[in-house]
């Protein structure tokens, strides 16, 4: 779907100036009615199907026409509840926007831990806004974030986020958020942040980024709760993330809150709030405590 919007439609441009009461006839060298094309181009999801296969091809193919050489897009999502039993996929595209809302559901069914229920590869400053999912039966992840050079893939992944957004593993899937993982070939996966995102019943951790060696990861205002399956809060063992996690929650671990591990920067934990975990800390260095 693509939008035209007139300056009529805009009553900031389209009033009277407070100061003066004069209505200006011409703002920025456009007229007052005029209309003004592809101010923004948008898409919106299709409506939900019964038939899981449809919502993923559907899906799919959305996020596909929303995506012009490489770049921008921006998807609207819909009230609805769709369920899907495969990956949905962004790949290689910068400037990338999806908007949702608590009235948007994705329900996994795919019963598959090796697959995540989306998969943002060679994504490079998009932002997902209101993502919505739970999961039914075995994932992966709710979103894998990686680089894995496949399909001519060239953008380096980076500098992405996701906000306002709930997601449910209700104690089937691994992770919650994966920075790398299964199938990552480099990291390069640098300063990406998370903005009021509730993670809540994964079996390892809620927020899984080893081995990365990404800087910047950036968790604001978030809740990680294991609800007694999970190992984990956070997980950067080995060579991992570099971590800054500032407000929020974390409660019911079996292990610990944060599981820190090396990194070439510093790791900041400012104003966290712990309940029923076994330890808020663990310091793993390749095995060594």
């Amino acid at each position: 779907m693509t939008a035209t919007i007139t300056i009529a439609q805009l009553p900031a441009l389209g009033s009277k100036n407070p100061l003066t009461g004069v209505l200006p006839a011409s703002i920025s060298g456009v007229t007052v009615g005029m209309t003004v094309p592809q101010l923004r181009s948008f898409h919106s999801l299709p409506p939900p199907s019964a038939d899981p296969s449809v919502n993923v091809a559907n899906l799919n193919a959305a996020f596909r026409a929303a995506i012009t050489s490489n770049s921008g897009g921006l998807i609207i999502a819909p009230p609805g509840v769709y369920e899907i039993n495969d990956t949905i996929e962004i790949r290689n595209v910068q400037g990338f926007r999806f908007i949702g809302s608590f009235q948007t559901l994705f329900i996994w069914v795919g019963d598959n831990a090796d697959k995540p229920i989306f998969r943002l590869a060679h994504c490079n400053h998009c932002i997902f806004d209101g993502l919505f999912t739970r999961a039914y039966s075995a994932a992966l992840a709710h979103v894998q974030m990686l680089r894995d050079n496949l399909l001519g893939s060239t953008l380096t992944p980076s500098h992405n986020r996701i906000q306002n957004s709930i997601l449910e593993g209700q104690g089937h899937t691994t992770y919650g958020i994966a920075i790398g993982g299964p199938g990552a070939v480099d990291a390069n996966n640098e300063y990406n942040s998370f903005d009021q995102v509730a993670v809540s019943g994964y079996t390892d951790a809620g927020f899984y980024a080893p081995n990365s060696q990404s800087f910047g990861t950036l968790m604001n205002n978030c809740s990680a709760s294991g609800i007694g399956v999970g190992k984990y809060g956070v997980d950067t063992k080995g060579v991992g993330a570099s971590v800054r996690w500032v407000g929020g929650s974390f409660d019911n671990h079996a292990e610990a809150d944060l599981r820190l591990g090396r990194t070439a920067q510093a790791h900041i934990i400012d104003g966290a709030q712990s309940e029923n975990s076994k330890r808020f800390l663990d310091l793993t260095l390749d095995g060594r405590h």
